[in-house]
């Protein structure tokens, strides 16, 4: 298997003076990630869901800054129209991930999407842009007992009552390492999601990324 046969290749561009408007369109349409080019096709940056929301919005997940990034442009919410108002593309844009080339091993490539962080990579023909990599299709691919695992680390949160809208948690799975991402209700949550987690049969480690919501992200929800 090679990464061009787990990329998205119907993946969304938009310029670099594209309206946030427009942009928040592209990306939600795009289930998570656009591409920022120049006329000649080169990649200048990527945008994701929370690169679309105000700093102090203090949002961790993309399960959840999706949901904001929804109900602003369905509201209309004055606030965030009034915030992207003056901003383009170029303005939130975020530096590209060194690029994978659509023939490199998809394995090695997930390790460094999970160790770094980082949910999309862009993936080249030569210099041509010719995909977007997604860290949690690519994972979900790769590792199917993996997908056992993460299956019951989401039943147990659910179980405990960890669930929207208090809690907004993403999970991901490497090699029985769990990585745990988003926002909880109280600091005390963040111990206490990593421990049961820490428990279950199959867990060797938890990355917990958790944060605790702020007001701002509240009064949003």
């Amino acid at each position: 298997m090679k990464i061009k046969d787990v990329m998205k290749r119907d993946f969304v561009s938009v310029p670099r003076d594209a309206t946030l408007h427009d942009v928040a369109r592209a990306v939600l349409c795009s289930g998570g990630a656009a591409a920022v080019i120049d006329d000649d096709g080169r990649l200048y940056g990527v945008i994701v869901e929370s690169d679309l929301l105000p700093a102090d919005a203090a949002v961790r997940g993309p399960g959840r800054a999706a949901r904001l990034l929804r109900a602003a442009l369905t509201g209309p919410d004055p606030d965030w129209s009034r915030w992207s108002a003056g901003l383009r593309a170029a303005d939130v844009m975020q530096p590209p991930a060194s690029p994978a080339q659509q023939d490199d091993d998809p394995t090695e490539v997930g390790r460094r999407m999970l160790e770094s962080n980082l949910r999309h990579v862009p993936v080249l023909r030569g210099t041509i842009l010719v995909g977007i990599l997604s860290r949690p299709e690519l994972l979900r691919l790769l590792r199917s007992g993996d997908l056992t695992l993460q299956r019951a680390v989401e039943r147990l949160l659910w179980r405990c009552r960890f669930a929207p809208p208090d809690y907004n948690i993403d999970i991901g799975i490497d090699d029985d390492v769990v990585l745990v991402e988003g926002e909880v209700a109280r600091e005390s949550d963040v111990r206490v999601v990593g421990s049961l987690i820490a428990a279950l049969d199959g867990v060797s480690a938890v990355k917990n990324l958790l944060s605790v919501r702020s007001e701002r992200s509240r009064a949003l929800a």
